[in-house]
């Protein structure tokens, strides 16, 4: 059985102010709310990237970005059982920003990543993920009963 392939998701179309400030101030943003609502965030800074184009070997150069090439900006995960944790991907765009090559490729991989430009996205995106997360651990604690109650 094949899954539909996912596409690229913005945040719900609702009205937002278009944010004409840089992508590194939604980004501090959404750290600060992660920080506060204690969710783990795997972020690999901008300048990390900068370096390694800069001052890797090319054979470095062409592995590191391989594997890590167009990955979204951040990865926040909430753990809903003993064994999973669940995974929101957040690319942010400024105003007039767009996707590129790589960052289009989670689309055919079948990842929904949200895409957020301003900072009332942000806090559509992490709301939703937290109510998302619930649900979820809902249905673990569900089937442990179920598992639990049938032995």
């Amino acid at each position: 059985m094949m899954l539909p392939k996912r596409k690229w998701v913005e945040a719900e179309k609702k009205k937002y102010t278009s944010y004409k400030g840089p992508e590194s101030d939604l980004q501090k943003q959404l750290n600060d709310m992660f920080d506060a609502l204690n969710i783990w965030n795997l972020r690999f800074p901008d300048g990390f990237f900068r370096y390694i184009k800069m001052k890797a070997p090319m054979g470095i150069q062409r592995f590191f970005f391989g594997i890590f090439g167009g990955i979204p900006d951040s990865l926040p995960m909430i753990k809903v059982s003993d064994k999973y944790m669940l995974c929101c991907p957040v690319e942010l765009k400024n105003a007039k920003g767009q996707l590129h090559g790589k960052q289009k490729h989670w689309e055919h991989k079948g990842i929904a990543v949200q895409i957020s430009k301003s900072p009332e996205q942000n806090i559509d995106i992490v709301e939703r993920f937290q109510a998302d997360a619930k649900i979820v651990q809902g249905l673990f604690q569900a089937q442990d009963m179920y598992e639990h109650g049938k032995n």
